[in-house]
């Protein structure tokens, strides 16, 4: 069941943590992201992203074998160096694949906000936070907040700042107004 699965989990994550409590910095920053960041944010997203498109992601440095040699056997210096990350595998990729795709940065998942935010969301982005209700709030420069969003429809990108605000204000909304429910439907346009 449900709950002896998550003790499973919790207890998993103890021996996990009394195992390596005397590991460097390096390993105990290293920790935190195995037990919070990865299940709570990139295996989450990952799943449900490929669940929904029907294919069945692999995390392969995921291995219990792999992790406990990352977190008791592998050197610093393999895993960091000069300020790259993931040293080894990118020395081991680079024997492998073309520079070009060893030597990349990292690429998440992103989501088109920017364009989002110039195209389907455009009117409800500015009748949101342009809005009376968002000026009369007082929490921000509202001077600021229109000059932001000008410069974004403009070809500026502020989409990260524009988010927030934006997300904010529906939350306000939704919270503390209680004049926009969960299954309020924003606009039918969106991708």
């Amino acid at each position: 069941d449900l709950q002896s699965h998550a003790l499973d989990i919790h207890k998993y994550a103890r021996e996990i943590t009394n195992r390596y409590s005397s590991a460097k910095h390096l390993t105990q920053l290293q920790l935190q992201d195995f037990f919070h960041w990865l299940p709570a944010n990139l295996l989450l997203r990952g799943d449900r992203v490929t669940m929904a498109h029907s294919l069945e992601l692999r995390c392969p440095f995921l291995d219990p074998t792999i992790i406990d040699y990352a977190f008791t056997d592998l050197p610093d210096a393999l895993k960091i160096r000069y300020g790259t990350s993931k040293w080894i595998v990118r020395k081991v990729a680079g024997e492998l694949l073309p520079p070009a795709i060893s030597r990349r940065k990292k690429w998440g998942f992103k989501v088109p906000v920017a364009q989002w935010f110039r195209g389907p969301l455009k009117q409800h982005l500015t009748d949101t936070l342009l809005s009376p209700t968002a000026r009369n709030r007082g929490y921000f420069n509202h001077a600021e907040i229109e000059r932001l969003v000008q410069e974004h429809l403009n070809g500026a990108n502020h989409s990260k700042q524009l988010w927030y605000l934006y997300q904010l204000e529906l939350w306000h909304q939704m919270f503390i107004d209680n004049t926009l429910t969960p299954t309020q439907k924003l606009d039918s346009s969106l991708p």
